[in-house]
């Protein structure tokens, strides 16, 4: 197949919205995760804003890499399509790797405001965001290792950079965060592969097109299941505060959609509104883990 990268804009400034909010539902959980951790284990600072922060952006930036290695996937599919910034835009390949370069260094920087923690483990997650979009590795593309690395590094991971680069004593609640974590992803990688299954089976591969939407659907159902069960343990046995149950009210349309829905796609406008209500709990969270330490 012959793709033509045709930009439909040449003014890269007017399109960085498509830029900033196309993965606004996945930098956005990023950013609650975090803000959970640091309330959990009461270390709300001026520092630990500042983490959050920089976590946020290094989870921007490695959705930014997967776009711009997803172009010619996401040519297929035109609604993708008009959602990915470097299709939308003249942004060259050469230009995007100093862009790489330069962002890297920055997050490398204030990532040894951390010390050897910090450092370790940006560089473990930026080869990690790296390698799961771009050739020769593109994880994603690799059936099981995709779902496996979903699991371990999209959502369970921010949580676990808390803990380490903090050097947090671990407590029951973060085992039970932290497998509710890997149960989401995992279940979210699988939604998201039966979505994109058309376009996906025209110019890729995963775990889906491999082995099929008949192992997607009971997978993702037993996925979705293991984390209400993971949740509704932690809260019912008070290993999880009560303060933190409206997140899991805040998921719990979608975890539902997902039983009754059948072969309809998920809701991404509804994906987006409960996002930003959950940013606006674990903001509500920060102010007040803050005046009460």
């Amino acid at each position: 197949m012959n793709i033509q990268f045709n930009s439909l804009s040449n003014r890269p400034l007017r399109q960085l919205d498509k830029l900033i909010f196309n993965h606004m539902d996945a930098w956005g959980v990023t950013a609650v995760i975090v803000a959970t951790a640091l309330s959990i284990h009461q270390l709300i600072s001026a520092k630990t804003i500042f983490l959050l922060t920089i976590i946020t952006l290094t989870y921007w930036f490695g959705f930014a890499i997967n776009d711009f290695y997803d172009r010619k996937h996401d040519l297929i599919e035109p609604q993708k399509a008009a959602r990915n910034y470097f299709i939308q835009t003249s942004f060259p390949p050469t230009l995007f790797h100093i862009f790489l370069l330069i962002i890297t260094v920055s997050l490398l920087f204030a990532f040894y405001q951390f010390g050897w923690r910090g450092i370790l483990m940006f560089a473990g997650g930026f080869f990690i965001a790296w390698a799961y979009s771009a050739p020769p590795f593109r994880l994603k593309s690799r059936p099981l290792v995709d779902l496996i690395t979903h699991g371990l590094f999209v959502e369970s991971f921010p949580y676990l950079l808390v803990l380490f680069i903090l050097n947090v004593q671990w407590q029951a609640i973060d085992v039970v965060i932290l497998s509710s974590l890997f149960f989401a992803s995992v279940a979210s990688q699988l939604e998201q592969q039966a979505r994109d299954f058309g376009v996906d089976s025209q110019s890729d591969t995963n775990f889906t097109v491999r082995f099929g939407l008949g192992w997607n659907r009971p997978l993702m159902i037993l996925s979705t299941s293991f984390l209400i069960s993971t949740i509704c343990y932690g809260l019912f046995s008070g290993i999880i505060p009560l303060i933190y149950s409206p997140f899991a009210a805040i998921m719990l349309p979608l975890l539902i959609h997902r039983f009754i829905r059948g072969s309809q796609p998920r809701s991404e406008q509804w994906v987006k509104i409960l996002t930003a209500v959950a940013i606006v709990y674990a903001i509500f969270l920060v102010i007040q883990t803050g005046l009460s330490q």
